[in-house]
């Protein structure tokens, strides 16, 4: 009996800090949120559970509806995710431009902060008080989950995750202190391109780049600032230049590579793209993001069955892509596989139920299935919702003159 007493007691223990990891893990990340609304007046949001899913608590998508999970205060908004066996730990997102390196300093303290504070009250009750088991088993876990979180996250490290919405590689609170401290170590031209950003002063920031490259004296430090600037400006060739610059002086990462496939896809230069996602894809070969990407790469090279494959091995490893579902479904509907194509389309729709694209794909379901006056109602939501495709106005003329 004392035997299946103690093994009840372990089990106990185990979901028990399960159920602590929520509780610590927003503690933690609301160290993090508290002093950015103070500093700032812009939008704060904190995952917990998830890096930057939106969409509440994750559910196979297939299953029908998911919790909502989420959460408004003001200009704070929390996102849950409920389902733990997909469960991500946490993050908090946040507009950084205009802060100082001090407030990103207290900032970034502020998670481990809280969890240091958390860990002192576990271990201070813990000391003061006699708990019988089962409160013993709830502090104990409390306790240990604060100091996990302090563990992993002033670790320095930086990784990727295929269910990093929109986020890319996460750094931990560790890496993100360090990059902080070797910015300050930089030099003042850095800070002077990195204030014009900043205060959107673009061409101060490219005039001044192009004129160290011409003369050879370009920093690596103002690399990123200079990528930054030709971006906002749409000169897209003009930051494709920057890369090749930085080719030249050492070896590309990773996310360098990644960051290369989305210029030449901005270009309309797909191959280039494909080849690119490829070589980032060669670490991160797990990341539904990039995946996706060259699998819509190869629909605009009208290579249907590569883009269905790639998609398809995105959504194996994030079945929440609302737009991974709906572009493998374009590329179903132009090998006439109607079936499949409606069945994707049915899951996009759950995911996000007003996309515009989403219409559009319906539209043209519709449309080769000969409900042509359906389709047109489709496409005209498209076109209401922002759609640019750039056939709408003939595409619903020609769908009225069918019905």
């Amino acid at each position: 009996m004392e035997i299946l007493y103690g093994v009840l007691i372990v089990f106990a223990w185990f979901g028990i800090f399960l159920v602590m990891r929520l509780l610590t893990t927003f503690l933690h990340e609301m160290g993090h949120a508290l002093p950015v609304l103070a500093f700032s007046d812009k939008p704060v949001e904190v995952f917990i559970g998830s890096y930057g899913e939106r969409e509440g608590g994750f559910k196979p998508a297939r299953l029908g509806a998911r919790s909502d999970g989420v959460a408004t205060f003001g200009r704070l908004t929390l996102f849950f995710n409920t389902k733990l066996l997909s469960w991500q730990a946490g993050m908090c997102r946040f507009e950084s431009l205009g802060l100082s390196r001090r407030q990103m300093a207290i900032i970034l303290f502020g998670g481990p902060v809280a969890s240091v504070l958390v860990a002192g009250i576990g271990f201070w009750a813990i000391v003061n008080f006699r708990f019988g088991d089962v409160f013993f088993v709830i502090v104990s876990a409390f306790l240990l989950s604060s100091l996990w979180d302090l563990f992993i996250n002033l670790l320095p490290a930086s990784f990727g995750n295929n269910r990093m919405h929109g986020v890319g590689n996460l750094q931990t609170d560790g890496e993100q202190l360090l990059a902080l401290w070797r910015e300050g170590r930089r030099p003042a031209v850095y800070h002077e391109l990195k204030t014009a950003l900043e205060n959107k002063d673009y061409g101060v920031v490219t005039e001044r780049v192009e004129a160290d490259v011409a003369a050879r004296r370009l920093d690596p430090s103002v690399i990123p600032l200079a990528i930054a600037a030709y971006e906002a400006r749409s000169e897209y060739g003009g930051a494709l230049s920057i890369y090749e610059y930085l080719h030249k002086q050492q070896p590309l990462r990773p996310v360098d590579y990644f960051a290369l496939g989305e210029l030449y896809q901005k270009l309309n230069n797909y191959q280039e793209a494909i080849n690119c996602y490829g070589e980032y894809l060669h670490e991160f070969y797990s990341d539904a993001r990039a995946l996706h990407a060259r699998g819509w790469c190869y629909q605009q090279l009208t290579e249907h069955g590569a883009a269905i494959q790639e998609i398809t091995t995105a959504l194996r490893y994030n079945d929440q892509f609302a737009a991974a579902w709906r572009d493998r479904a374009y590329s179903l509907l132009r090998l006439n596989q109607f079936e499949d194509a409606i069945s994707d389309l049915n899951v996009s729709r759950q995911l996000e139920p007003e996309h515009p694209r989403q219409y559009l794909y319906d539209s043209l379901y519709l449309e080769a299935t000969g409900k042509y006056a359906e389709a047109y109602s489709a496409l005209l939501k498209a076109k209401e919702l922002g759609d640019e495709f750039h056939g709408i106005e003939f595409r619903l003329s020609e769908l009225e003159r069918r019905f």
